[in-house]
This record gives structure tokens, C-alpha cells and sequence, in this order.
């Protein structure tokens, strides 16, 4: 016992003595900013997804259930997709893609992605998933078929594709390594498409980055382990699984959310920092090619609010309007940051 309190107080002593050292190595980027959004028009909200394109912003809010699609000041243009029992409804959406005019739609409620025309703001078709999946970022292909993370018991190492029908037609499978004492891999996944030809897929409890080609499901696995401040996540996560083991159906998150745009990976992640949150780094942006990946900078937000301290409750990267859209964690506003390059 005597043996376990001394290694404890000594990863304890490890982690205070390298922090400051970390700080001093990545290079943090503070942003202010230039617009805070608590409503659209009317529209009160509380969590919401938000993403856009080259016309549009869109905030898709799971309760109460709709999709608002403003312009890129967040005026409100159209309002779709509010409760009801109609094939146009919707009931508790979590996740959104805009493309080629049209918004898709992953609606947890109905288990469905529905689609909707973002130039006249109408409900087009939708279809049923076939199989669970997990309320992470999904993607569209450019022959519009859906891919989504696959939530299973026992292997969520499968990306499922399924056409405008709701038809399975390919799963690609990714090779993340089983859990520390968690068994068979269960964990999160994020992706996003780099182009037409590779995912990029991030874990994450088990902070690993693979590259994925959909066409040859050929695979390449870049790790995380040794980024900071990362690295100092995964540290403290163990150092809490000696003073208190994990349940064996615990899937701890280092990794909350990703975004890929122009070779960049933007992360929201838990900043274990201890009780100081002011030290709360909210982003990590990471240069990625197809063999590395690099620490570029970390993202501290000064809105002058508890949000400084937490990882954000949602964000999207515009680059189009050179944008960074944040939802802080406690106030649940929306706001606008200019994107540091």
C-alpha cells in the first residue's frame, strides 16, 4: 500500500513540475470575439450544432428540434425541420452537413438522416439508418451516399456507407488498438473526408489518427500520444485509473470533437489542467499530411466568461468567411472568431 502512495504522490510531483514546462513549448494563440449570438432573430437556443457553407450558416439545435439556415451575419433566412410527426420533422437532430445546396440531416429521434434545400428552405427526402451509429460528425460522398460512425458492443471500428434509400452499400474498417483496461474497442470515433478518395478518422478516448482510403480500405495510423498537451491528458487519465479503476464499460474522452480543413485538424479536448481552468487551452489545431502529424499552436478563447475555461460545446471552422463559430460549454452563446492562420 505504502509502495502505491509513493508512486502516486511521485506521478502526482511528475505532472506539476512538467506542466509549466508544456506551456512553454506550445504556442497558444488567444482569441476575443468580434461577435457574440445568444439568439437568431427570435429563435432562443441551448445546444446546438452549428456548420455553413459558402452561403449559407446553419444552426441545427436538438431541443427544441429545428434547423435555422441564416446568412453568413446569422440573419435568419429559413426555419425547417421544428417538431411534429410529419417525414419533414424533427426530433432531437444532432449533426449536420451542408453540400452542394443541401443540408443532411442525422436525426438521433427518428434514427434518419433528412435532407432539406437550403435555397428554398424545404423538406426533400429523408431515410432510415439501418443500423445504430454514434452522434458524432457524418459525411456525404459526391455520389451523395452517407457515411456514418458505427456504435457497436463489440467492434465500432466500422464506417458504414448507405445510399439516399437507406441501403448499405460498403463498410470500411479502421484499426484502432483495444483500450487499456477496457477490453474490445468501443470508443468514439471522428472523421471527416480529406477528398474524394481518404477519411480521416481521430479517436477519441485513444488519441490515434488513421487515414483512410474508401476506395482500397487501405489504412495508415499516425499516433497522438506525444503531443502535447495531449499527452498530458492521457497521463492524467492514468494517474486517476490508479487511485480509482475504471468500470469496464467506461470509455473516458480525451478527444471531443475534430474538424479537417486545408491540411489542418482543428480539436476540442479535455485540457486536464486541474482546478485553475484560466490555464484551459479550447482548441488544439495540428498540421496533418499523410505521414505526421504536427502541433501547430493551441486556441485560448477571452470572452470574459466561464466558457474560457472549458472545452467548447460545439465549433466549426468557416474557412470560406475565414471564420472560427464557437458554442461555449456554459453559457451556451455563439461566437464569432476571426481565424488565426
Amino acid at each position: 500500500m505504502e509502495k502505491k502512495l509513493l508512486g502516486l504522490c511521485l506521478c502526482i510531483f511528475f505532472l506539476n513540475s512538467c506542466f509549466n514546462d508544456e506551456f512553454d513549448k506550445v504556442t497558444v494563440i488567444e482569441l476575443e470575439p468580434i461577435k457574440i449570438i445568444s439568439k437568431i432573430d427570435s429563435l432562443f437556443f441551448s445546444d446546438v450544432t452549428i456548420f455553413g457553407d459558402a452561403k449559407n450558416n446553419y444552426i441545427l439545435s436538438s431541443s427544441p428540434p429545428y434547423l435555422a439556415i441564416t446568412d453568413k451575419n446569422f440573419k435568419l433566412k429559413y426555419l425547417v425541420g421544428e417538431a411534429g410527426s410529419g417525414p419533414e420533422n424533427l426530433d432531437y437532430p444532432i449533426q449536420g452537413v451542408a453540400i452542394d445546396g443541401n443540408v443532411y440531416v442525422l436525426d438521433r429521434g427518428s434514427n434518419s438522416i433528412k435532407v432539406f434545400d437550403t435555397e428554398k428552405g424545404v423538406f426533400i427526402s429523408g431515410f432510415k439508418i439501418p443500423e445504430l451509429t454514434f452522434n458524432s460528425r457524418f459525411e456525404v460522398d459526391c455520389h451523395k451516399n452517407v457515411l456514418l460512425p458505427i456504435f457497436s458492443p463489440f467492434d465500432s471500428n466500422v464506417i458504414l456507407k448507405v445510399d439516399m434509400e437507406g441501403k448499405i452499400i460498403d463498410r470500411f474498417h479502421v484499426d484502432f488498438p483495444d483500450g487499456l483496461n477496457r477490453g474490445f474497442n468501443r470508443q468514439l470515433k471522428h472523421f471527416q473526408k480529406i477528398n474524394n478518395n481518404f477519411l480521416l478518422v481521430i479517436g477519441a478516448s485513444l488519441p490515434y489518427v488513421e487515414i483512410v482510403s474508401y476506395n482500397s480500405n487501405e489504412s495508415r495510423r499516425i499516433s497522438l500520444n506525444e503531443i502535447e498537451p495531449i499527452k498530458r491528458s492521457i497521463d492524467s487519465l492514468n494517474l486517476d485509473f490508479l487511485k480509482t479503476p475504471p468500470s469496464k464499460n467506461a470509455i473516458p474522452m480525451i478527444i471531443l470533437d475534430s474538424q479537417y480543413e486545408c491540411n489542418k485538424l482543428y480539436v476540442s479536448f479535455v485540457d486536464r489542467v486541474g482546478i485553475d481552468r484560466s490555464l484551459a487551452r479550447n482548441l488544439l489545431v495540428l498540421d496533418v499530411d499523410f505521414t505526421n502529424v504536427r502541433m501547430k499552436h493551441a486556441i485560448k478563447f477571452r470572452t470574459s466568461t466561464k466558457d474560457d475555461g472549458f472545452h467548447p460545446s460545439n465549433f466549426f471552422v468557416d474557412v470560406n468567411a475565414n471564420k472560427l463559430y464557437v458554442q461555449g460549454l456554459i453559457t451556451k452563446q455563439i461566437y464569432v472568431f476571426k481565424l488565426p492562420t
